[in-house]
């Protein structure tokens, strides 16, 4: 394996209760071939103590740390204080990476000097299941062959204010992260991915903020995952009901609490996103969508129950951070 220039980056994978997946990840990363100069795991509410010991068998330059708050953003802000490198990869347990994602993630630094944020590109692991098939068909998490940066330009609303992009940038899965620059606005939203109580929103969030920061946020195809979705049709919908959630609660809070300048374009977003539903719930009645009616309801419940709830979850937060304090 070569250790190359890509070595100011931490891979961090942050896991709850899936030693199974996390082992695999695991395995992807060192198996780079630039290897990362750290590899940081975080378990978030571990049950027992069984994940030290497997990483110290089997993975022992595996730095391992605990997050006892239930909540992806505050595993992922523990990584940021925790890392000693200017860049943090995030990659979900569920994830492989591709032999070269470091390398070319290192690459890409290079490329894109002022960027807060480089994403990867993510396929699906395998398409063998109904559930990962319509995961897939609705969109899955790829973003397409072309590279692309969301930030602010121009002086047309649209352009200055492109909130309406950060669904098409990349997602959390396979994100590299500026630490610094993220720490400098605060880090990640611990109210956004509360797990059962909201399934989502932490990414499109920190891409939003720092690009109201005046940074740069890229999607670069070059680096490249794979994702492994859920196998059954229900648990596929839970999913993708999960996510548009997320993305609500994220755009209620863009609203409610973004720069002024910047509220205007939010809102006209989180209108189409309330109304989208509609149209696929016709488009599903005519079997014009991959989505059958009743899932297409199930998605419409979750994008309208989610609505203006960003507050509540700040509330879920701030208990799950006093009772880790404590």
């Amino acid at each position: 394996m070569i250790r190359s220039a890509h070595n100011q980056v931490t891979v961090v994978i942050c896991t709850r209760s899936r030693p199974r997946l996390l082992l695999r990840a695991l395995e992807s990363v060192t198996a780079q071939q630039s290897m990362p100069k750290e590899i940081l795991v975080v378990a978030n509410m571990p049950p027992d103590d069984t994940y030290a010991a497997q990483l110290a068998e089997q993975f022992p330059a595996v730095r391992l740390v605990y997050e006892p708050r239930e909540g992806l953003d505050f595993a992922r802000n523990r990584a940021l204080r925790d890392a000693t490198t200017e860049w943090l990869l995030y990659v979900d347990d569920d994830v492989v990476l591709d032999r070269l994602a470091v390398h070319e993630l290192g690459e890409a630094l290079h490329r894109y000097a002022d960027a807060a944020v480089v994403n990867g590109r993510v396929l699906p692991l395998s398409t063998r299941h109904p559930g990962e098939r319509l995961f897939e068909a609705n969109g899955g998490f790829d973003c397409g062959a072309q590279s692309r940066t969301l930030a602010q330009s121009g002086t047309l609303p649209w352009k200055r204010s492109p909130i309406h992009r950060v669904v098409a940038i990349g997602n959390g899965c396979c994100m590299a992260i500026h630490r610094d620059k993220t720490l400098a606005i605060g880090g990640f939203d611990d109210a956004l991915d509360l797990g059962a109580a909201l399934g989502g929103g932490g990414d499109l969030d920190i891409y939003w903020r720092l690009v109201l920061a005046g940074h740069a946020v890229i999607y670069e195809p070059r680096i490249r995952a794979q994702h492994e979705h859920r196998e059954t049709i229900a648990s596929a919908v839970a999913q993708i009901g999960q996510h548009q959630a997320g993305l609500i609660v994220f755009l209620s809070k863009a609203v409610a609490r973004g720069p002024i300048n910047a509220r205007a374009m939010a809102s006209m977003f989180l209108v189409w996103r309330l109304l989208k539903p509609l149209l696929r719930l016709g488009k599903a009645i005519l079997r014009l969508d991959v989505l059958r009616p009743a899932q297409a309801w199930h998605v419409a419940r979750m994008n309208w129950a989610y609505a203006g709830r960003y507050q509540e979850m700040r509330q879920v937060a701030a208990s799950r951070a006093g009772a880790g304090a404590a």
